[in-house]
Formats: structure tokens, C-alpha cells, sequence
């Protein structure tokens, strides 16, 4: 019995290393546009254009999935789609809608996102060299 107690102490820091490794982290409302855009952007653009961040604490190299909502342009928001591989990254990207932005607004949007994700993601252990940007589409099957 003093033996396995022993060994449960001697392996404690290791397993408490391994959690930590092992932790999701999940940063919220990331602004991607740089400040010099924002200054002189308006309050919907300022709220609308963030993006969340999830990430296994402690990884490197992994690779990312950058997800935009659907809800053809005119609704919906950020949320991560249901990955639970911590070795991928999620990013959930937010958008102007429409009425309110008009094209080109959605696409300036999502290449502002994507161009900060492939920019920073290294600083969160990733590689900018593995990413994937799929998507929900809906048609319109009544016409």
C-alpha cells in the first residue's frame, strides 16, 4: 500500500500537467479588423465583425477551422460548429447582415477574418498552414 501511494505522489504533478495540456480554451468577441479600420468603422461593424477562438491549451502545430454561421447573409451568429477533435482549432466568425451591410461588406468580413486567423493563430500554437473555412449552405428549392 506505501508503495502505490508513492506512486500516485511521484505521478501527480504528471497528471496534472497532462490536464492542463490538455484544456480547451475558448477566447470570445476577438475583434479581426486592425484598429486603424475600426476607428473609423460604425457601432454595427464594431460589434458585429469578432470571432471566438477555441483551442487546446498547450498544442502546437494543430490546425484550424474557421467557421461562418449561415442564415443566407440575413441572420444567424457566431457559434462553433460541433468539432470536439482537440487537435482543431475553431474559430466562429461573425459578420455584417444584410439589410444593414451590402456587398461587398459580407466578403470583406469573412477575408478580414480568415487574414487574421492565418496571421495570429501561430500565437496560439497553430500552424497558419493548416486551415479549413467550410460551410453551410442553404437553397432555396422552391423556385
Amino acid at each position: 500500500r506505501q508503495h502505490a501511494r508513492e506512486v500516485k505522489i511521484l505521478l501527480a504533478p504528471l497528471f496534472a500537467a497532462t490536464a492542463l495540456y490538455a484544456a480547451p480554451v475558448t477566447e470570445k468577441g476577438i475583434s479581426y479588423y486592425p484598429e486603424a479600420v475600426l476607428k473609423d468603422a460604425g457601432e454595427y461593424q464594431r460589434t458585429m465583425c469578432k470571432l471566438d477562438l477555441r483551442h487546446t491549451q498547450g498544442k502546437t502545430g494543430f490546425a484550424t477551422v474557421i467557421w461562418f454561421h449561415g442564415g443566407g447573409l440575413t441572420g444567424g451568429q457566431r457559434a462553433f460548429p460541433k468539432i470536439a477533435d482537440p487537435d482543431i482549432a475553431l474559430v466562429a466568425a461573425g459578420y455584417r447582415l444584410s439589410p444593414q451591410a451590402k456587398l461587398p461588406e459580407f466578403i470583406e468580413d469573412a477575408a478580414a477574418a480568415t487574414a487574421w486567423t492565418l496571421k495570429n493563430i501561430v500565437s496560439y500554437g497553430g500552424d497558419p498552414k493548416r486551415f479549413s473555412s467550410p460551410g453551410i449552405r442553404r437553397v432555396d428549392t422552391s423556385r
